[in-house]
């Protein structure tokens, strides 16, 4: 399931313009690399806690019934969950942007 997370997050940074990042699990890489596994690791765990707590979110607003309250709070559930899941996407595409950026450093056409 991780890798799903990787894979699609790594597209997201490909279509802005970037290069792919490899992510390597042999563990025989740099630091970087091994700090870069482990943004991305923990990015993708928090990624399947905000999905699992969207479904619950969903899940409390189908059996809210008429409950004002329950229905509120299953949208704040809800809201919740997608923004920390569209922060995790954006947190995503930016270590991509910055782990292309040191590696290769920027080149200038000035």
């Amino acid at each position: 399931m991780l890798d799903i997370y990787l894979k699609c997050f790594s597209s997201i940074a490909v279509a802005q313009g970037l290069r792919e990042v490899t992510v390597t699990s042999s563990g025989s890489g740099d630091l970087a690399s091994t700090i870069f596994n482990i943004i991305n690791s923990a990015l993708g765990i928090a990624a399947l806690v905000a999905l699992a707590y969207l479904i619950y979110g969903g899940f409390r607003f189908i059996t809210a019934g008429d409950n004002d309250d329950a229905i509120g709070e299953s949208k704040r559930i809800i809201y919740s969950a997608l923004v920390g899941l569209i922060i995790m996407g954006i947190s995503s595409a930016l270590i991509n942007y910055i782990v292309f950026a040191l590696s290769s450093g920027f080149s200038s056409s000035i």
